[in-house]
């Protein structure tokens, strides 16, 4: 690109040495977060690499016959989990929306709904639990929180329908516990972790507040503190190009 404009040509050659560190501390931190999302993605694909056969039913008595990982007893804490599981569905089921958007977490709610329990029953409940449905449980992932895949089906007993792969619905439902009670992270929200991280060079500052975990990425909250005497301006029609007037 030609700078026709000579003022603006010789402001950016002024400050070339501060543009210069805030492109650099930019493409630092998009290089960290890009290995950060890659390192999840690994971590999901090699668990998920690892668990065969290891379905639960919804019925409570074969949750506690069947173990969730091969060879291994189920434990308190997968009883728990399971519990508060089959109790989310269960209001679903019976459309007690304010009961099960109570066993969602803060961020949950916040991440996926707006904080707001109307999403949460059009998006979601209405979208989800047309008739009647029944579920199954399969360990995923524990490196964050303990994560179950849940496949949610009809209801062969209600419906008197056969179900089918075309209308199983695959979710994914974190657990976490907070202080005495257990919360759901759901549709593929695995959770929020805060952060300190912070890249700070030639007087430009970039910290990552938080954390969004998903199943499949992963988004920030940060924060880009400019401690120069000049002023940072971003092109909000290109998205692309970084300039600064002192």
């Amino acid at each position: 690109m030609i700078i026709k404009n000579s003022n603006i040509r010789r402001s950016i050659f002024k400050n070339r040495y501060v543009i210069f560190a805030v492109i650099i501390a930019i493409i630092l931190f998009l290089t960290v977060k890009q290995l950060l999302n890659e390192n999840a993605k690994e971590k999901f694909r090699q668990k998920e690499n690892q668990i065969q056969n290891t379905t639960i039913t919804s019925l409570q008595e074969e949750r506690l016959e069947k173990p969730v990982i091969s060879n291994v007893e189920i434990n308190k804490q997968q009883q728990t989990d399971t519990k508060v599981i089959e109790e989310f569905i269960d209001f679903c089921n019976r459309k007690e929306i304010q009961k099960a958007y109570d066993l969602l977490t803060e961020a949950c709610k916040e991440e996926k709904f707006k904080s707001n329990i109307q999403l949460f029953k059009s998006n979601y409940v209405d979208k989800i639990f047309v008739g009647k449905k029944t579920y199954t449980i399969q360990n995923w992932i524990n490196t964050y929180q303990n994560t179950y895949k849940i496949k949610i089906i009809d209801d062969m007993l209600s419906s008197g329908k056969i179900s089918s792969s075309e209308n199983t619905i695959e979710d994914y439902y974190t657990i976490e516990t907070i202080g005495n009670e257990t919360k759901l992270n759901i549709d593929g929200y695995i959770g929020r972790q805060e952060s300190n991280q912070e890249v700070n060079s030639n007087g430009i500052k970039v910290k990552i507040l938080k954390r969004n975990i998903y199943k499949e990425y992963e988004s920030y909250d940060i924060t880009i503190e400019n401690q120069t005497a000049n002023t940072i301006l971003l092109n909000s029609r290109t998205k692309s190009r970084l300039h600064l007037f002192g």
